[in-house]
């Protein structure tokens, strides 16, 4: 099953099931009006949109119309909360690199941070940073989105809390990067949004590419429309999803609608990627003694999306582009 957000004048937007093949909609305020309340009573609303889909699937849908990504919010356009981890063999290296005590142990047990919910960015929105001298970067990062978890959920029940899936596009600013992770406390200033593709799914959208509680495809990046990298989203990650959410709820439980993100994917293979410019930068020091390229400038367009062996878009794309924030946004 394929979810979606129309973009409204409501905070929460207005819930869309979304064909398969990302053509066609429907809107599903007859079963909940935005995805926030289908996930608090995903019991009896997640069946009901099961049913929609499969009507949108058959072309028996009435009032469908075509779908636009343009017009799309994030798919929850803000979250009780957004946790987020660093799961990659890959981006733990480059965490060592700039804090080798704060990155001890990541590997060996997921760690969890809280980042900004309140305001999630639609897969088409302007990214607006006040300066370009703070060192913008970007990673694409895989999310899960849960129903009601209750406290100390075991691992192997984890999996059935997970109800729909994302990609991701964190954006973070390196030049706070180093003296947050110092400071032992998060990251509030070097990780100030995320971004959301058009579309959520459910696991058994992806079929065998779904194995061990990981995605096994490809995420492709595009930078000012060129090709920039390509990493392998199952390739490198230490923790499955359903041990990242049992760690999420090891002391208290998760209320419906809470997001666990993987971190940047990031590969260890230099044949893939690279997945962000930090990982960009560490590579070209290593092979050439310094970093060559600059980080993210105004007016940079970024482009991310998840396609799978036959070459489709799982989750739509995201499309964004960098912009100066006035002081008073």
């Amino acid at each position: 099953m394929k979810l979606a957000t129309l973009r409204t004048n409501s905070r929460d937007g207005l819930l869309l099931v979304v064909s398969r093949d990302l053509t066609l909609a429907v809107a599903a305020t007859q079963i909940a009006p935005n995805l926030q309340s289908a996930l608090e009573s995903w019991t009896r609303a997640g069946p009901r949109l099961a049913s929609l889909y499969a009507s949108l699937n058959e072309r028996r849908a009435a009032d469908s119309f075509a779908f636009d990504p343009a017009r799309c919010a994030a798919p929850l356009p803000r979250a009780y909360q957004w946790l987020h981890s660093a799961s990659y063999a890959g981006h733990v290296a480059l965490l060592t690199q700039l804090r080798p005590d704060a990155a001890a142990g990541l590997l060996t047990e997921p760690r969890l941070g809280q980042c900004r919910s309140d305001s999630i960015l639609g897969p088409r929105d302007p990214v607006r940073v006040p300066s370009e001298e703070w060192g913008i970067d970007f990673g694409a990062e895989l999310a899960l989105v849960t129903d009601d978890v209750p406290a100390q959920v075991a691992r192997n029940d984890a999996q059935k809390h997970i109800r729909l899936f994302s990609l991701a596009c964190s954006i973070h600013l390196q030049g706070f990067l180093a003296g947050e992770l110092a400071s032992g406390l998060g990251m509030c200033q070097s990780k100030p949004c995320n971004a959301m593709a058009p579309v959520v799914v459910t696991a058994d959208e992806f079929g065998a590419a779904y194995k061990d509680g990981r995605l096994l495809l490809p995420v492709e990046l595009r930078l000012n429309g060129q090709r920039f990298g390509v990493c392998e989203a199952g390739s490198d990650m230490s923790f499955d999803f359903a041990h990242l959410l049992a760690q999420a709820a090891f002391a208290r439980p998760l209320g419906a609608g809470t997001i666990i993100s993987t971190g940047p994917i990031s590969n260890l293979s230099p044949r893939l990627g690279p997945a962000g410019l930090a990982d960009k930068r560490q590579r070209e020091m290593s092979e050439q003694g310094r970093a060559a390229t600059p980080f993210l400038r105004f007016g940079d367009r970024l482009g991310m999306e998840i396609l799978d062996r036959s070459g489709a878009s799982v989750f739509g794309a995201i499309e964004q582009e960098f912009q100066r924030s006035r002081r008073d946004t």
